[in-house]
């Protein structure tokens, strides 16, 4: 695989993941932490916006269990942050949802 089929590869699968939050099937904290991650290796322009969108999610949200680590907690600690969980959620959907048109747009294969 070529260096430039690779970063085709990441910016397509930030393109479906962002299609994937979009409609419903994968959740939007643990799709920020990922966008975050995937654009950040897919090469784009310095201060590209929709980078520091997941960016800026992504480490907003760094300290809250979502996604698979949820599995790891104690029910009662999960319970107790549920409102925050949810909070933050509210939060980074008005932050997200452009960058997630804009990375289906750009990218989605």
């Amino acid at each position: 695989m070529s260096h430039a089929e690779y970063i085709a590869g990441v910016r397509a699968e930030a393109g479906n993941l962002a299609a994937d939050v979009l409609c419903g099937q994968a959740e939007l904290l643990e799709a920020c932490h990922r966008l975050s991650a995937l654009l950040a290796a897919a090469e784009l322009e310095p201060g590209d916006e929709d980078a520091k969108a997941f960016l800026i999610i992504s480490s907003e949200i760094d300290a809250l269990p979502v996604g698979v680590v949820r599995a790891h907690w104690d029910r009662t600690a999960l319970a107790r942050l549920q409102p925050e969980i949810e909070s933050a959620s509210k939060w980074a959907r008005e932050i997200a949802e452009p960058a997630l048109v804009s990375v289906v747009r750009r990218f989605k294969a």
